[in-house]
């Protein structure tokens, strides 16, 4: 797309006409549907020079397209007949309705002429482009463009069986039967059918055969054919001829030959050699870059207003020597099935109306004012972006729950504190609320920002990554400076209304009393300590230490009379620890609370009916109990019914909780365990539920991204569904939603999506199920020639280390017991190098690859001979070595390699 419309926007007859084509709201679609109002807008932007790169997404989005089809391989022929039909029906009835017929069609006439009488039947026909052939089935080879042509308008003589009934001889007689041109286009469109079935595999191929093509075309003898086979009717003009079109060159041409030609002679001869019609100058080549599965188009396109040709690759455009257009003839040696060569031909007819230019002037005023609209508009947004960017969002924890509060950067702590008290709905004065750093881990409550509050987020370093907390007293009471140097711990003191609390124990334990001791407190300190701070007697306390679990919590006992004298650090209370007090007195009150709160859990989850996800929401429940009986729980909270919604334990990629009569005991869950909310029919313990994605190669540039995936559609089936029908209901529900993929049973397979790349091919041996176990799946899709069940798929990409040059990915399946040698030569076939050059590297994280990470990686030769020193009795059998032995131990499809 990229390459037709930058030759679009490069031919000024076009841009002129469309330009002169008025938007009219009462006539036309809405801007946003209207293709030649998104073609106006976009040619207008690149027009003003003032974007270095122009967005086609209005474009694309006037064709109703979306990102899927956008992302598609398109034919660029075809996809520029289906914009010129678009842009005709767009401007019927306006007085560009015939913009493209002026500009593009042409006309030829099939005849069948008799060779005895003379007589000629004809037949007119219409044409935007016409597609030669490189290689004819009969294997006629068309080395030029001139050779392509002549064969296409060479006559067939029907003689013998196959002669021609004359009307007018009343016999059948020997005939030439072919076409000719009786009217030229003004701009002359050639493909070159590159691309065509192979009736041996029946695979389509690509031919990347050089095909010569002139800079000035002689279209003459095209129009007055004769009918003799040896006559050659097409050809270039000489290079002499061909300097007339350059204007300096033409000024030198004239001083040089002033003594030999008159100035009236010279003008005559010019005009008679390129005004006369029949003369076409190239000025746009569409090279396809790939083999016949995919690949990339750019262009070389002249621009007439200097006479210069450049480069046009997507976003990169870059000045160009003629001798570069010679690369575009293709037949370049060992390119294999991924040529480079020329695949559309744009020609312009040479006459004394030819335009050089489009002048600013011509862009309608409303385009004016829309681009000027837009500018504001992005203007807007990158002041919106700004102030995003001086927006922190600080995580702030209040009460065991953790709140999410924006706020500007260069704010003040004291505001972040009001924002916060108003917010969070804290019901206590200024004074008696603080904001101090949190270990959300531990729990743990540390640096204060006494003295501070008056300064800035920024400057006290608060940042989107830093954890606060919300600290709180009553009026009579003193907040306590952060001490390093001290132990902080948390203290809960039994009272008897603890044994039915209304939020069970586990709301108790979250809102312990917080104190600093010394680091060098013995246990007889601490409990003086804590006798006159909660006035109890000191030989009537009893202390535990609370050890948390995942499965359950563990009191153990403090106060013994051997442990007086020890340091509470050796008693191993550190950080954040949780101590439970109550009286000697009383029975093991605390006690007899944590082991009935170990029956139960308490677990957290989101609210689905929000977007942002936060695990805020709390249910305790008996760890004997079903699922389905927490399912009731967390419906009530939600206020929704059980078959509403999903749940997965852990996260959002966690693992499905489908077994509704499964006790809680046996899932695994622990306290404060996260559980992930997701709306939707919640699913039977016979099904299992994956994404669908569609997947290719990159053609990007980035070093990490290898694959690009497009998420599909959800799925889910029951677990015994063999994967071959798995893949017939893929095709099916693709031919409904994005039957442009064009995809079916046979030419696609299934493989795991494993974060940014694929992972194994699924087998269509097994059930879905039986593959994947209980695992939360991606699964992909995959256009492929053939794939056999005992090969392994890797990806490969070039690294040229003197250029830095790193090619696109190429996907290669291997015999799974192929030799590193076989592979090597393997290899050479895609890349051009040398088997015993080459060495590779096995990438084992694409996430933050880049390219310079390979200069500090271990490079192995793969071909015989190669990989060892010789004295390295290992090398001897390294030949015989495949993927699956060291080095690489290549156990999956999907791994990547330099």
């Amino acid at each position: 797309m990229n390459s037709l419309l930058q030759t679009l926007f490069m031919t000024p007859e076009f841009l002129s006409r469309l330009y002169q084509w008025k938007w009219d709201p009462f006539k036309h679609n809405t801007k946003k549907d209207c293709i030649p109002y998104q073609l106006q807008l976009m040619f207008a932007k690149l027009h003003k020079r003032e974007y270095s790169v122009v967005d086609t997404t209005g474009l694309t989005t006037s064709f109703q397209w979306d990102i899927r089809e956008s992302l598609q391989q398109h034919d660029v022929q075809e996809f520029c007949r289906v914009l010129f039909d678009a842009i005709e029906e767009s401007v019927k009835g306006t007085e560009q309705e015939k913009m493209i017929t002026e500009l593009y069609e042409g006309q030829y006439a099939d005849y069948v002429k008799c060779l005895k009488c003379g007589a000629e039947s004809t037949r007119e026909d219409k044409f935007l482009d016409l597609s030669l052939a490189v290689r004819s089935h009969g294997q006629q080879y068309n080395d030029s463009l001139e050779k392509a042509l002549n064969n296409f308008f060479k006559p067939d003589h029907l003689c013998g069986d196959n002669k021609y009934f004359c009307e007018n001889c009343g016999e059948k007689t020997d005939a030439y039967k072919g076409m000719k041109f009786s009217r030229l286009p003004y701009i002359l469109a050639l493909q070159l059918k590159r691309f065509d079935l192979d009736y041996n595999t029946l695979q389509r191929k690509k031919i990347n055969d050089r095909v010569t093509f002139p800079i000035i075309l002689d279209m003459a003898r095209a129009v007055e054919q004769e009918d003799d086979d040896n006559i050659e009717h097409i050809s270039s003009i000489s290079d002499i001829e061909c300097d007339l079109l350059n204007e300096e060159n033409s000024k030198s041409n004239q001083e040089i030959d002033d003594t030999n030609m008159s100035s009236e002679d010279k003008d005559s001869s010019s005009e008679e050699i390129l005004y006369n019609g029949n003369f076409y100058e190239l000025f746009s080549i569409m090279i396809h870059s790939g083999s016949a599965l995919g690949g990339h188009y750019y262009a070389y396109i002249r621009c007439f207003e200097n006479n210069k040709w450049y480069h046009f690759n997507d976003s990169q455009v870059k000045e160009i020597e003629t001798s570069e257009i010679e690369k575009a003839f293709g037949g370049i040696v060992g390119a294999g099935i991924f040529g480079s060569n020329a695949y559309l031909l744009m020609y312009r007819q040479i006459n004394d109306k030819n335009l050089k230019q489009v002048s600013e002037l011509e862009i309608p005023e409303y385009l004016i004012q829309d681009i000027e609209s837009e500018k504001l508009k992005i203007l807007r947004e990158q002041k919106e972006k700004e102030e995003r960017l001086l927006t922190i969002e600080v995580k702030m924890f209040y009460k065991y729950n953790n709140y999410m509060i924006k706020i500007n950067k260069h704010a003040s702590l004291n505001l972040l504190k009001k924002k916060c008290i108003k917010e969070l709905n804290i019901n206590l004065d200024d004074e008696d609320v603080r904001i101090r750093i949190y270990n959300s881990e531990l729990d743990q409550y540390l640096e204060t920002f006494t003295g501070k509050e008056s300064q800035t987020l920024e400057s006290l370093g608060i940042n989107s990554g830093i954890c606060l907390c919300i600290e709180t007293k009553t009026p009579d009471e003193e907040f306590l400076e952060f001490e390093k140097d001290y132990l902080n711990i948390k203290i809960c003191v039994w009272k008897d209304c603890y044994k039915n609390y209304p939020g069970g124990i586990g709301e108790v334990l979250a809102n312990p009393c917080r104190l600093q001791v010394p680091k060098s407190f013995k246990l007889k300190d601490l409990l003086n300590f804590l006798a006159k701070y909660f006035h109890y007697a000191f030989d009537n306390i009893r202390l535990w230490k609370k050890k948390p679990y995942f499965g359950e919590s563990k009191l153990i006992e403090l106060v013994e009379p051997k442990h007086l004298n020890t340091r509470i650090a050796s008693l191993k209370v550190f950080d954040g620890f949780l101590i439970l007090m109550e009286e000697k007195t009383w029975k093991y009150s605390w006690k007899d609370a944590i082991d009935k709160m170990n029956e139960n859990y308490t677990l957290r989850f989101n609210n689905p009916k929000v977007e942002n996800i936060e695990y805020n929401i709390t249910v305790s429940v008996n760890k004997n109990k079903t699922l389905f009986y927490l399912k009731e729980l967390i419906g009530k909270k939600i206020d929704m019914q059980v078959e509403e919604f999903n749940m997965k334990k852990g996260s959002r990629n966690g693992l499905d909780l489908t077994e509704d009569e499964s006790l809680l005991s046996s899932l695994q869950f622990y306290h404060n365990c996260i559980i992930h909310i997701s709306e939707g029919v919640g699913k039977k313990d016979t099904e299992i539920s994956f994404l669908v994605f569609f997947t290719c190669l990159s053609n990007k540039d980035e070093d990490y991204l290898w694959y690009l995936f497009y998420e599909l559609f959800p799925l889910t089936v029951h677990k015994s569904m063999q994967t071959s029908l798995l893949k017939r209901l893929i095709c099916d529900m693709c031919k409904n939603y994005y039957p442009s993929l064009g995809i079916n049973t046979s030419n696609i397979r299934l493989r795991e999506k494993n974060d940014n790349k694929l992972s194994d091919v699924i087998s269509e041996k097994h059930p879905i199920g039986s593959f994947y176990g209980f695992k939360n799946l991606e699964i992909a899709v995959e256009i492929v020639d053939e794939y056999q069940e005992n090969e392994v798929v890797c990806v490969f990409r070039k690294w040229t280390p003197s250029t830095w040059d790193f090619s696109p990915p190429v996907q290669i399946s291997f015999n799974r017991y192929s030799s590193l040698s076989e592979i090597a030569e393997i290899l050479e076939d895609y890349f051009h190098i040398p088997p015993h050059l080459i060495e590779i590297t096995r990438i084992t994280y694409l996430n933050n690859f880049i390219r310079g990470d390979l200069l500090g990686m271990d490079w192995v030769h793969l071909y015989k001979g190669f990989q060892s020193k010789s004295n390295d009795y290992m090398g001897r059998f390294k030949e015989k070595y495949i993927l699956e032995d060291k080095p690489f131990f290549v156990l999956h499809d999907g791994i990547c390699f330099v």
